[in-house]
């Protein structure tokens, strides 16, 4: 299923991630779910979780700097 953009890409702060992770791993929801909760690829949310469990918290900070696409 392809999600139809309605907007630009949204930046998602680490914050907002571990939240979304935490509902996953503590709720027992799941990724789909998820997805379709907050209009959000599944596929991100597995890439975060997936960065999560190798690096931790720091895994979810964004690479990419302000303006810079």
């Amino acid at each position: 299923m392809v999600r139809k953009r309605k907007q630009p890409n949204r930046c998602w702060s680490k914050e907002a991630k571990k939240k979304i992770i935490d509902e996953i791993l503590k709720n027992g929801k799941s990724s789909h779910s998820i997805a379709k909760e907050y209009d959000i690829s599944q596929g991100m949310i597995i890439n975060w979780l997936r960065k999560y469990e190798n690096e931790g918290i720091d895994g979810l900070e964004n690479k990419r700097k302000p303006g810079n696409p």
